[in-house]
């Protein structure tokens, strides 16, 4: 038991490193800009060793999409949130368009990295190590909407969350393409109204 007490609080140590690396790079991208931050930055204001860094993170790229992939997240945990308070499931996934669209345009160089990023891995859900995913806030939100009636129930929320995900990440991939014309608020927009057609209940 000793050892398994001892093992679990050596995890959380290094959960704990890593939260403070990751946050320390949030403050830093947000502060400075992804092509102007280093990882000297990241260790500076980190306060941990750059070869901790490193044992944590590849490098950069994977720390700004670990970055990235935990703020998008939090949009769509917003969402779970305003199901909570009653908003409905479109007007909830609505929000998060518009939530993603002014991230997006926000933040142009650390999007485009992380879409990047997550194109070569095949894989959404950002740095496999980051919990909770942008599937896994997705999932949260649809199994509310499931519960309430108004997303069919003959498909997991889980699978749902991966339709809307793979839409959304079309779109958004593509603006990072061409951000200066492409009208990524119109393209949300009708991600929303693809998903719900073919989503919504009855």
């Amino acid at each position: 038991m000793a050892y398994n007490n001892g093992m679990s609080k050596r995890e959380d140590n290094k959960q704990a490193v890593r939260e403070r690396i990751l946050t320390a790079a949030i403050q830093c991208f947000g502060d400075r800009d992804y092509a102007s931050t280093t990882i000297d930055d990241v260790v500076a204001a980190s306060g941990v060793a750059r070869a901790t860094v490193y044992a944590n993170f590849a490098g950069k790229d994977e720390l700004a999409a670990a970055a990235a992939r935990r703020l998008l997240a939090g949009l769509f945990e917003h969402a779970s949130a305003s199901l909570a308070a009653e908003t409905g499931i479109g007007q909830a996934l609505a929000l998060v368009g518009e939530q993603s669209a002014a991230w997006l345009r926000a933040n142009r160089a650390l999007a485009g990295r992380f879409f990047a990023y997550i194109a070569q891995q095949n894989d959404l859900s950002g740095v496999p190590a980051e919990r909770p995913s942008i599937r896994e806030a997705l999932a949260q939100a649809f199994a509310l909407a499931q519960a309430r009636g108004e997303l069919r129930a003959d498909h997991s929320a889980g699978d749902l969350a991966e339709m809307f995900a793979y839409l959304w990440f079309k779109a958004c991939a593509r603006w990072t393409s061409d951000p200066d014309r492409f009208d990524i608020e119109g393209s949300l927009r009708r991600t929303v109204d693809v998903f719900l057609n073919g989503a919504r209940a009855g």
